[in-house]
């Protein structure tokens, strides 16, 4: 499963909302067989940091889709390998 998009407005931001989000997603989508993955652009730092404080870790960059847009794949359970 991927979390992704995680938005929220300027006028609600550092409030706690997006890690409310997805730890909710996280509890709802949690299943011993099933991956979680939270991707975001390689240029925001500030999702990254939210996918870091919620427990995910880096696992490798996906392949460019077009010369503007990567996407970095963190991933709660480490001991999976690959990107799925």
């Amino acid at each position: 499963m991927q979390l992704t998009y995680v938005i929220t407005r300027a006028s609600s931001r550092c409030q706690g909302w997006a890690s409310y989000l997805v730890s909710q997603g996280i509890s709802r989508l949690a299943r011993k067989d099933r991956s979680i993955w939270y991707v975001t652009d390689t240029s925001n730092v500030a999702s990254q940091k939210l996918a870091e404080k919620s427990g995910f870790e880096l696992v490798g960059k996906a392949a460019p889709r077009s010369s503007s847009f990567q996407r970095v794949k963190l991933a709660q359970d480490s001991g999976r390998e690959g990107m799925e």
